[in-house]
């Protein structure tokens, strides 16, 4: 009777435990329902081996019941990060990342950002574009490019999703210099953070960005929620091209149609 209640209780506390994981996780990506039942199943199996490894360390509160923890640990920054580390293993099983999560950590990079986890990083349809140094060195420089790129196509088709992903890739590629040029002048730790982000791929064509300046890369980061019309996004494009144009001004729709022809 006595190993049943235990077993009853560890299913509840690991069910628990999964959901405020997911929740963490949740609340960064969006999860495929069928792969996140796979994961779910394969996270229950590590939760049980950390409780059942960990089970003797038991506590007791003021009146004498026992406290059933994974770890010994009370600190609340300790319990913190703990939760954090099983959401970050949770998403790198979800997008079959182990080892980049572990060279990622390894190189002290940070996820936990402005009120932000960056889950996006592990997303292997993005970084396996990429050669292992390099796609670290970007994520050191400007992984928050990364993170709205990725959040901006989550609710795209794969087939979509594709077409977006080598368009970025092929564009961070060959902008990066100047990218990490500006990153390293530090006037602002996300300057650039809406570069790629699908809106801005919409409007901006791959030429534009290829021939665009620092104050270029600027004005298209800061377009990313505008509405242009098909009119309107063609003479801007031309006006980037061929006359250098690059003053972000209020209301660029009304500028473009009354002045610049």
């Amino acid at each position: 009777m006595e190993t049943t209640n235990k077993n009853d209780f560890i299913n509840i506390y690991v069910l628990e435990t999964l959901n405020e994981i997911k929740g963490m996780v949740k609340n960064n990506i969006k999860l495929e329902k069928e792969k996140e039942t796979e994961i779910d199943k394969k996270m229950a199996i590590v939760l049980n081996d950390l409780i059942n490894a960990n089970f003797k360390n038991l506590q007791k509160d003021p009146k004498g019941n026992l406290i059933y923890t994974i770890l010994p640990i009370v600190d609340e920054y300790e319990n913190k990060k703990i939760r954090i580390s099983l959401a970050l293993y949770y998403t790198a099983l979800y997008y079959d990342n182990i080892d980049l999560l572990r060279d990622l950590i390894k190189e002290d990079i940070e996820f936990n950002r402005n009120y932000h986890i960056n889950f996006q990083y592990l997303d292997k349809s993005i970084s396996s574009r990429f050669e292992k140094e390099k796609y670290i060195e970007m994520i050191k420089t400007c992984g928050y490019i990364f993170r709205n790129f990725a959040k901006s196509i989550e609710g795209l088709t794969e087939e979509k999703k594709e077409q977006y992903i080598q368009r970025f890739v092929k564009l961070i590629n060959l902008k990066y210099d100047l990218i990490k040029n500006i990153s390293n002048k530090k006037t602002c730790y996300d300057e650039l953070e809406h570069l790629f982000e699908k809106a801005n791929l919409d409007t901006f064509t791959d030429e534009t960005y290829i021939k665009a300046t620092e104050e270029q890369l600027r004005l298209i980061n800061n377009s990313y929620r505008e509405n242009f019309s098909e009119e309107v996004r063609d003479r801007l494009n031309n006006l980037m091209k061929t006359k250098g144009f690059s003053n972000h001004l209020s209301d660029l729709s009304l500028m473009m149609k009354n002045i610049y022809r």
